[in-house]
């Protein structure tokens, strides 16, 4: 999780190293523009080597390189087979289905990399100690995996607490009005024994602005609770006195429902007297 301290940092030290590149590109352009003032022809001088051959040798416009053509029949070649392309393959055929039979008369299509785990997990249940030995080693992996991301993302959350309860409290003291971080620091919740990080607030701006629209909807259904209930004391028929009950009823239902999910919203603060 990256807090609001990584985010300043990364990006000062983005800026100094895209000044650095600047300046080291400058420094190259004048360092070219130079080499090529002192040539004694005023740069015109043509210079043989890497990447500049004779001008004799040359390809001369219009001149095809391959007066021949291309064989006929002839195919691409494959590029980069010990990169993307095998890894392509790997991941098309271990999500290719094939049938995997349950011992019980019944056959599956599933996946082969899942069909592969489950023909491991029984040859190991029937006793095949080599089987039973992979699983055991590759469960201790991917445990061990999983249990130092949960403590990473633990680290992270805690580091970025800290770093945002100092500096609420500095705002605090300097007087500094500024909006609160999202996720706030006090809505999130760290588990160390079950390795969990949860949020009992908004985690997101856009949750935030989710939320402040339900407060918005729970505000004006209040209002119209309060408007029935007025019009149902001015009400002298029975009937419209049930039906105008019903709608306070329902309204209230879904008032008390927000209030338990997400709370009511923050009461305003009344502006300082100068």
């Amino acid at each position: 999780m990256a807090h609001g301290g990584d985010d300043w940092r990364t990006r000062e030290r983005r800026q100094r190293d895209a000044e650095r590149f600047a300046t080291w590109q400058a420094r190259r352009r004048n360092g070219e523009a130079e080499t090529a003032d002192s040539s004694p022809t005023g740069g015109d001088a043509h210079a043989v080597g890497y990447g500049s051959p004779p001008i004799a040798s040359r390809f001369q416009p219009g001149q095809s390189g391959n007066p021949a053509g291309r064989p006929k029949g002839a195919r691409n070649r494959p590029t980069n087979i010990l990169g993307s392309t095998l890894s392509d393959m790997l991941m098309a055929e271990g999500n290719r289905e094939v049938p995997f039979s349950d011992g019980k008369g019944e056959t599956l299509m599933l996946p082969a990399k899942q069909a592969a785990i489950r023909r491991l997990l029984c040859d190991a249940a029937n006793g095949k100690i080599g089987s039973a030995r992979l699983i055991l080693t590759l469960t201790h992996q991917v445990e061990e995996r999983v249990r130092d991301e949960q403590f990473e993302l633990l680290k992270e959350a805690n580091e970025y607490q800290r770093f945002w309860w100092e500096e609420l409290e500095r705002r605090k003291s300097s007087g500094e009005d500024l909006p609160d971080p999202v996720p706030h620091p006090d809505d999130i919740v760290l588990d160390w024994v079950a390795g969990t990080v949860t949020f009992k607030g908004p985690a997101t701006a856009e949750q935030i602005a989710e939320k402040d629209r339900i407060h918005g909807e729970l505000l004006a259904m209040e209002a119209e609770i309060l408007t029935l209930k007025e019009e149902r004391r001015k009400s002298r028929k029975r009937e419209v006195r049930m039906v105008i009950d019903e709608d306070i009823a329902h309204l209230q239902t879904i008032c008390d429902l927000i209030v338990e999910r997400i709370g009511r919203p923050p009461k305003p603060t009344k502006p300082a007297e100068s």
